[in-house]
């Protein structure tokens, strides 16, 4: 875990500006996230403070759902974020061929999945499908509100960090790691998703021993805001090379 107080020691050249007039939406979206979690903190600082006689059964339930809420705002922040990489192509590229190759091809193909039949007569109903997509043809004049972001994260459930990188590479970033730990270096941050992750869970699975602590909370909160700034840059970085002098 980074210790509280840290300043994030990031790469800033690999940030295309140093002053973002606008943070990315998600960014605003995760204050609005995170103000719930320490709301929960802020009730057992509260309870506390006023000595109220079953503070001692009550703050571990307390703190438990706050880790379990963080986890599940995690999860959210990365669905917002894919969101704003999709919207921000889709009201950018004039044609398709503009757009990464890996967000055309999942909005033409679909899942993956789809494609795993094994009867030709369907497999030949998802080419002629695919043929007519208004993304198929390279030169189309591209119209806003084509694109689909729930192609790309439906599916995403459990923000551990290689769910992460899956989730990325629909967007065309094949490993996300490494472009974040070109801004951010550190392996603390990425180590420390996995362990709210891990924690999450043994309170979801009924682990009663599964102890959180009011620094734990405050110290995950701190940390995320950094490294969801480093991932909204990361995100700006990649929609930048396919739309020059792009930021949110």
């Amino acid at each position: 875990m980074v210790r509280q107080g840290e300043t994030p020691l990031y790469n800033a050249q690999y940030f295309r500006s140093e002053s973002q007039p606008m943070p990315a939406p998600c960014l605003t979206l995760l204050n609005s996230r995170l103000r719930e979690v320490s709301c929960l903190v802020s009730i057992c600082r509260s309870r506390r403070v006023r000595q109220v006689a079953n503070f001692q059964a009550e703050q571990p339930a307390l703190l438990r759902g706050a880790l379990v809420l963080l986890s599940s705002h995690i999860e959210g922040f990365f669905e917002e974020l894919i969101d704003d990489v999709v919207d921000a192509v889709d009201t950018g590229i004039q044609t398709p061929s503009a757009m990464p190759d890996a967000i055309r091809v999942r909005q033409v193909l679909g899942d993956p999945s789809r494609w795993s039949v094994s009867d030709q007569m369907q497999r030949w109903r998802l080419v002629r499908a695919a043929a007519q997509s208004p993304l198929f043809d390279d030169n189309a004049a591209h119209v806003p509100g084509q694109l689909d972001s729930g192609l790309h994260n439906d599916k995403f459930s459990n923000p551990g960090t290689s769910e992460i990188r899956d989730l990325f590479r629909t967007v065309g970033i094949p490993d996300c790691w490494i472009d974040f730990h070109a801004i951010e270096p550190r392996n603390t941050y990425k180590n420390e998703i996995d362990a709210i992750v891990s924690r999450r869970n043994q309170v979801a699975h009924g682990d009663m021993n599964a102890i959180i602590t009011e620094l734990d909370v405050h110290a995950y909160i701190k940390n995320f805001r950094h490294t969801a700034t480093v991932f909204a840059q990361v995100a700006q970085n990649h929609i930048a090379d396919h739309l020059p002098h792009f930021t949110w």
